[in-house]
């Protein structure tokens, strides 16, 4: 048997752990069948559900090899039912079918079970992480429909105040002038990326039109912040674009609101109101913009390929502070909040199943043997021998020996 590493998962058995590299789901209805002497039909009679039976082929390896090998057997062997934590099943109460154990040193240290388990009630069917990306999707619809909501409820220019018009006008030009920096040189889609300068050229020669006027502001921003998603063909590269963008504002001049007074016909009074409606105007637009980009990242960040566990933390470490942000913001309704805290729910869920599948670091114990054929029974090709060469400083790859560091998990 030639390992798999790139399909290994965790699973443990009354708390032994293993890896796995197949698993059998076995079901379906029981049936007793009665057939007779010179008949030409039979009578099947349905007896009810079978309860599922689960077989696994799982491998134990790494450092702790023998200790490892040694606790998965006595959890087999021990009486009475346990818990199995399967990695498409989750946690279920299993009895456990003689096993087989298979140990050769062509496989290098590794200790392959195969495992029946059987249960005495049906199971839900597996639950993929991938199943969450349409109700990913369209969480962050809704939120970019809540903050535009949002937006056209708050943004005004009612007073007329020159002032205000200016602030708002300056404001969208640093806008403009922030995406045209963050998509300079950008490699990606051609027609995409030209798509997106067209629009941002139209947006930027309207903007004294779209200034005054909420509705058109806000659905013309976000249709920028849309296109602006579509300009790299990797989800990785369009996350990094609109992870640059996010906390747009946070560089804004503070401004300070004088006190009311008793009379509306007060100068001051009218001071007051301006500012006031500039400071919102100021906030909307940074929500505006700020919580477009984070329902984009949410989408970009289920979508990555990942290559190891730190890769993930640091995306969850990223959005989770950009949710932070806006969380602590002025001026987001509940309803938009509630769904920002909805999809990020729904990523981290997907994250964390993620986790499962991602490269990790695996030590085995090998005989001495060339680096070429470690990496060809392990991978099936040879793509990987640099990299384990130097994940592991061998100096001499055609006399590998000892203990190995190996890569596992979804490639």
């Amino acid at each position: 048997m030639t390992l798999s590493p790139s399909t290994l998962q965790q699973a443990s058995f009354k708390g032994a752990n293993f890896l796995v590299d197949e698993a059998e789901y076995i079901s379906g209805r029981k049936v007793a069948i009665f057939e007779y002497p010179n008949q030409d039909t039979r009578n099947v009679e349905d007896l009810g559900l079978l309860p599922p039976i689960i077989e696994i082929n799982g491998i134990i390896t790494g450092d702790n090899y023998y200790a490892a090998r040694d606790a998965l057997i006595a959890a087999l062997t021990s009486p009475g039912s346990g818990e199995l934590v399967h990695p498409f099943y989750g946690q279920m109460t299993v009895t456990a079918d003689p096993f087989r154990l298979r140990e050769s040193m062509t496989n290098f240290g590794a200790a392959l079970f195969r495992m029946t388990f059987y249960t005495s009630s049906a199971l839900p069917q597996p639950s993929l992480a991938n199943n969450s990306l349409p109700q990913i999707g369209r969480l962050s619809e809704q939120l970019q429909g809540g903050i535009l909501d949002d937006f056209e409820s708050i943004y005004d220019l009612i007073y007329n105040a020159q002032q205000n018009y200016s602030a708002a006008l300056s404001k969208m030009n640093s806008f403009v002038a922030t995406l045209n920096r963050l998509t300079f040189g950008a490699i990606g889609n051609l027609s995409e990326l030209n798509e997106f300068t067209s629009g941002l050229n139209n947006f930027s020669a309207n903007l004294t039109q779209y200034v005054g006027d909420a509705t058109s502001l806000g659905s013309q921003t976000q249709g920028v912040l849309t296109s602006l998603n579509n300009i790299s063909s990797t989800p990785s590269t369009q996350y990094s674009i609109n992870s640059q963008l996010f906390s747009f504002g946070s560089d804004d001049v503070p401004i300070s609101i004088p006190p009311q007074v008793n009379s509306l016909q007060s100068s001051s009074n009218s001071a007051y109101y301006i500012r006031e409606e500039r400071l919102r105007n100021n906030y909307s637009i940074n929500n505006l913009v700020n919580v477009s980009v984070i329902a984009n990242a949410y989408v970009n960040a289920s979508l990555m390929t990942y290559q190891s566990q730190d890769e993930i933390d640091t995306i969850q470490a990223q959005l989770e502070e950009q949710y932070q942000f806006i969380i602590n913001s002025t001026g987001i309704s509940p309803d938009t909040i509630g769904l920002l805290e909805d999809l990020r729910l729904q990523v981290t869920y997907l994250l964390e199943k993620l986790s499962v599948n991602v490269n990790r670091v695996i030590s085995i114990y090998t005989p001495t043997i060339p680096l070429t054929i470690l990496t060809y029974n392990y991978y099936g090709s040879l793509d990987d021998r640099e990299p384990l060469s130097i994940l592991n400083q061998l100096y001499n790859p055609a006399l590998t020996s000892g203990d190995i560091n190996i890569f596992t998990g979804e490639e």
